[in-house]
């Protein structure tokens, strides 16, 4: 799913473009590919060492991106081959647990607590991730 511009990723990373740069939201490419679902662009971005923990204007990483949109397998991507901040918080105190519940993302919620999640872990305004669904 929305990997029809891998070719012209691949020719990017191989022109030498820069995997980081962020947009006017302080978004890189992964945040991007990781809420499109686009996972072989994904994939193709951590290849080129991406920063997976990269964060955005509000501190989001790709893996709060990924959640929030239901992609599973982006999930997964980057929880098994980047070893990202599992329980990196946005300027919220909202994890991409909080994100992939408030969403009723059930696939990442269930990946994320496999992966060892803080279901504990509470937000700014006093909310675990049970609260946000």
């Amino acid at each position: 799913m929305n990997d029809d511009l891998l070719p012209a990723v691949k020719e990017l990373i191989s022109a030498g473009a820069a995997v980081g740069q962020p947009d006017w939201s302080g978004q890189t490419p992964i945040h991007w590919a990781c809420f499109l679902g686009a996972s072989q662009n994904v994939k193709a971005l951590l290849d080129a060492k991406a920063a997976a923990d990269a964060v955005d204007d509000h501190r989001r990483t790709a893996l709060h991106r990924a959640a929030e949109s239901n992609n599973e397998v982006c999930v997964s991507m980057l929880l098994d081959g980047a070893h990202v901040a599992l329980d990196a918080v946005d300027v919220d105190g909202y994890s991409a647990l909080h994100y992939a519940a408030r969403a009723g993302a059930l696939s990442c919620v269930k990946r994320l607590l496999e992966g060892g999640a803080n279901r504990h872990l509470v937000s700014a305004s006093g909310a675990c991730a049970i609260d946000v669904t």
